[in-house]
């Protein structure tokens, strides 16, 4: 009986070791994955910065792009009414 209580104390023995080493292999890979998705989450909020700062960029380009076409629409109405409008000493007539 004595050789039996042994081989169980030393079986159960065994299985705690390899039940505590994959508990903390298990910690390990957690801890990693947690790491990963700390740096994923820093580098989402990275390019959501990176995004919103290009929007603005484009927004003012195009209200630039805007403010360059009405500028030439009026310089070329002006051109137009200049060029109709008769010059000093011709007549409307």
């Amino acid at each position: 009986m004595d050789m039996r209580l042994r081989r169980e104390r030393r079986y159960f023995s065994t299985l705690c070791t390899t039940y505590a080493r994959e508990v903390s292999h298990s910690r390990d890979y957690c801890t990693q994955i947690m790491d990963y998705c700390q740096s994923q989450e820093v580098h989402t909020s990275t390019l959501v910065t990176q995004i919103e700062a290009l929007q603005r960029d484009v927004s003012t380009l195009q209200g630039q792009q805007i403010d360059d076409g009405d500028r030439l629409t009026r310089h070329i109405q002006h051109e137009a009414q200049r060029d109709a409008a008769p010059e000093d000493g011709e007549n409307c007539s």
